[in-house]
Formats: C-alpha cells, sequence, structure tokens
C-alpha cells in the first residue's frame, strides 16, 4: 500500500489575531508638550495605521487622526501629536484590526500669573495704604507693612517666599479664592526674595521668580545754622541776622529757633509745614 501524508486543516484568515503594541501606554504629559506614539504589529506592519485621538470616556467623539509612518523595524510604526493641551484617550487603527486604548493625562506646573502688593506706611507717615499691580518690586520706609497677593495658575500644597537670609514668608489661599495666595510682612531691611511653589504631587515650579523688598530707613532730621557759622559778638542794640536750614528725608512738621536770655528761653516758629527730602532755610 502507498502511504498517504496527512494534510494540515487549511487556516482561517479571519481567525488570525494580531497583537499589536502600543508605548508609551498610559502616560503623563505636561500640558503643551509633543508626545511620539509607536505600536509594533506581531504580524509585520499594516498597510494602512491610524493614530486615533478621542476625548476621555467616549470613543466616537473623535478629536483627529493622524497617520502612522513606518518605522526602522518592519513591524513598527510611529505617529507624532505635535502638542497636548489637555487631556486625551488614544488608539491605533489598521487595516488588520484595532490596538486597546490608553490615556494621556496632561499635567502643569505650579506657575505664578500675576503678583499684587498693598503697601501700608508707618504710622508716623500718616498716608493711606496704596496698591501695586502686578508687581516684582516694592519700597517702603521702615515699620511699614506689604501684603502680597499672588495669583497662581493652579492650587498649591505649598507656598512661600525665601528670602537671601533665609527667611521665609509663608503663604495661604485667600478663603475666597483658593488660587490666591495671601501673605503680609513687615520687613526690616532690604533684600531679595524667590516665590517657591509646591503641587500635591510635590512638582515645583519651574523658575521660582524673584522679589525685591527695598526698605528705606527713617533718617534723623539734620539742623545746621548757615549764617552765622562761628560765635560772635554783639553790642545790646545790634542786630543779628540769623539763618538757619532743616532737613527731613519725609518731611517737617515744625522748625524753628530757641533763644535764651539769662535763663529766660524762647522759642522762635519758622517754618510749620516742609516736604521731605528739601532743605528748608
Amino acid at each position: 500500500s502507498t502511504d498517504i501524508a496527512e494534510v494540515p486543516p487549511a487556516v482561517d484568515e479571519a481567525e488570525v489575531v494580531v497583537e499589536i503594541s502600543v508605548r508609551p501606554g498610559d502616560v503623563e504629559l505636561e500640558k503643551g508638550a509633543r508626545i511620539v506614539i509607536d505600536a509594533v504589529f506581531s504580524g509585520g506592519s499594516p498597510a494602512r495605521s491610524d493614530l486615533v485621538l478621542f476625548e476621555p470616556g467616549d470613543a466616537s467623539a473623535i478629536r483627529g487622526s493622524i497617520p502612522m509612518e513606518a518605522g526602522l523595524e518592519d513591524t513598527a510604526v510611529s505617529a507624532l501629536v505635535d502638542r497636548v493641551d489637555s487631556d486625551v484617550h488614544y488608539r491605533i487603527d489598521s487595516d488588520v484590526g484595532s490596538s486597546d486604548s490608553y490615556a494621556i493625562t496632561v499635567f502643569e506646573h505650579p506657575r505664578l500669573e500675576q503678583a499684587d502688593a498693598t503697601v501700608t506706611p508707618a504710622r508716623y507717615l500718616d498716608e493711606e495704604p496704596r496698591v501695586i499691580e502686578d508687581t516684582r518690586k516694592v519700597s517702603l520706609m521702615e515699620g511699614g507693612e506689604v501684603a502680597w497677593a499672588m495669583r497662581v495658575n493652579k492650587s498649591v500644597a505649598a507656598a512661600e517666599l525665601f528670602g537671601e537670609d533665609g527667611s521665609i514668608l509663608p503663604l495661604e489661599p485667600s478663603a475666597e479664592d483658593p488660587l490666591l495666595l495671601v501673605g503680609r510682612q513687615i520687613p526690616e531691611m532690604t533684600q531679595k526674595y524667590r516665590l517657591h511653589l509646591v503641587d500635591d504631587r510635590d512638582r515645583g515650579n519651574k523658575e521660582p521668580p524673584w522679589f525685591t523688598v527695598t526698605v528705606k530707613k527713617n533718617l534723623p532730621p539734620k539742623l545746621e545754622f548757615t549764617f552765622p557759622k562761628r560765635d560772635v559778638d554783639v553790642s545790646a542794640v545790634q542786630e543779628l541776622p540769623i539763618e538757619g536750614s532743616a532737613w527731613d528725608d519725609v518731611g517737617v512738621k515744625r522748625a524753628g529757633l530757641s533763644l535764651e536770655f539769662e535763663g529766660d528761653v524762647r522759642e522762635i516758629a519758622l517754618l510749620d509745614e516742609g516736604e521731605g527730602g528739601e532743605h528748608h532755610a
């Protein structure tokens, strides 16, 4: 008899399962960044494959589709998403099947949007508080107070102004607005501070901004005789012109002369009010 070789059954192409390996799969990505999606097919790269982007939780809400290009390996394809600004899901669609769906979750580093300062002058100045909007520099006389209001792009777990001398001014979310950080200080000297922000994932602000607080000292007034500038002997009936000058950095409230005649002291007011930073004769 003649042996007849057993013929294997025909393979139904519809039953062939192609495995699609997708990289990076689920991923966190900084807002505005780009990302490359790779796919590897177990049976070689298909004639057509697309990267499909869709809304999270709704596979039918397609945001866009990007044709994938063959890579160096004959089983791999890839596509570039040039910019991702919000959470999105994706999958690979091809003429040999579709992959599982994956998520791109977008995050942001904490960031300062705007800093405002309210400066309350020291009591001796008798001035009203002033608001300085969108500033990184504040100047005030010693004894004054600075109230910071800093708007950030997202909620933070911690925030502080860190001084060059190592001092720390904690900033807390406002009761009315969690994105508005507030803090108060009565600075004693001129120095710079850096704003440090940290979110709930321990991510810090990338480029901590600098703030400068300039504290002006309240200098003592300067009083001097401009004429005469030496001791003078005069007769009982002789007139003697006397000239003087008064200066103060803040302002002169009152200036004059004190004259003593044999134990009797007399005061002569010469100036009731004078602007600061000027010499008043």
